[in-house]
């Protein structure tokens, strides 16, 4: 709380030391508070996504989202949290890229279905959401090349003839032909 007084008056605060204050104020003097200053601090509308290449240091502040990564068991945290801290791994690993945050490739049907891509060079997986509304109350995505897994977040509805609703999950053999939500 002495970090957060020094940054004067909530109203004349940069961004960053306003998530400075709130992160120390709900995990006071944890090291990871300070990362605001390292790391881009990104605002992410519903429906919006972002791509992250491997070893690259993230966290989620608030909100909910869906993390999609390649097969992995290296989660490794130097921060904001009370498990431990691996900081030496951590600075192993880190590629210290400066790229820009936009190498996803984004797609829609201007209707129901949108599609985010990462790079080229990592091809493991792919996020697709489909909304069906009374505009669109059908959707088809092509036959997949590689399984789909997919969780029914809201209402019910039928996907390839099999009747689903909100908190289904489901899973679609690589080859099958077309996926049809109703």
């Amino acid at each position: 709380a002495e970090h957060v007084a020094s940054f004067g008056p909530a109203a004349a605060r940069t961004r960053e030391a306003t998530v400075f204050a709130r992160l120390n104020t709900e995990i006071p003097g944890d090291v990871g508070c300070w990362m605001v200053y390292f790391l881009n601090i990104v605002d992410l509308d519903v429906g919006d996504g972002l791509f992250l290449a491997p070893n690259e240091p993230h966290s989620y502040l608030s909100g909910d989202c869906v993390e999609v990564q390649a097969a992995s068991d290296n989660v490794i945290r130097a921060g904001l949290t009370p498990k431990f801290k691996d900081v030496d791994t951590l600075l192993d690993i880190l590629t210290y890229s400066t790229d820009s945050l936009d190498h996803s490739q984004y797609f829609t049907d201007g209707k129901s279905v949108q599609k985010y891509m990462p790079p080229a060079w990592c091809d493991d997986f792919a996020l697709t959401v489909v909304r069906l509304s009374k505009e669109a109350e059908t959707a088809t995505i092509s036959a997949p090349s590689s399984v789909v897994l997919g969780v029914v977040t809201a209402g019910s509805g039928v996907v390839n003839g099999i009747a689903v609703a909100s908190g289904a999950c489901i899973a679609i053999p690589c080859g099958d032909a077309e996926v049809t939500f109703a």
